[in-house]
């Protein structure tokens, strides 16, 4: 049979006489807990409850891959450093990979521009300049999507 971690005593104590039995449990390693009842019963169902939801977390530790846990771990270290969470990590990039889902094509951006600009009427000679200048940009860009493009570049 299995160890038990929660180990049931009758309790006895002249400043609590309603309280008969106690649970006890290190399951932490570190300091015993302890919990009252009033009855052999209540104590039953605790440490039963107990038993239960250790052997449950026990076993999803378990299914949990070692390469992801290590994982977890680094990238845990590596935002600690800043004040961040893995769920903060994870936010903001769904929110990134979100932006950048809904950019276009370098050279799609420039023709709509150019496009936008000649439609409210600007001079001919500006859309030819935009086209000359924004043209470079779009070869050096070519199969980048907007988004993706720094400041820096």
């Amino acid at each position: 049979m299995a160890e038990k971690h929660f180990r049931i005593k009758k309790y006895k104590d002249h400043n609590r006489p309603k309280l008969k039995f106690v649970v006890r449990s290190n399951v932490t390693g570190g300091k015993w807990e302890r919990r009252f009842f009033e009855t052999q019963a209540e104590a039953k169902t605790y440490a039963a409850q107990k038993e239960i939801e250790l052997l449950n977390q026990g076993t999803e530790g378990m299914n949990f891959p070692t390469e992801l846990r290590v994982m977890a771990h680094r990238a845990g270290q590596l935002l600690s450093q800043y004040g961040k969470t893995i769920a903060d990590a994870a936010q903001f990039y769904v929110k990134h990979l979100a932006a950048e889902s809904r950019s276009i094509p370098v050279g799609q951006a420039v023709d709509e521009l150019i496009a936008n600009r000649r439609d409210t009427g600007f001079s001919r000679r500006y859309c030819g300049d935009l086209k000359i200048r924004l043209g470079r940009f779009a070869k050096t860009f070519a199969q980048r999507t907007a988004s993706t493009i720094t400041t820096k570049e």
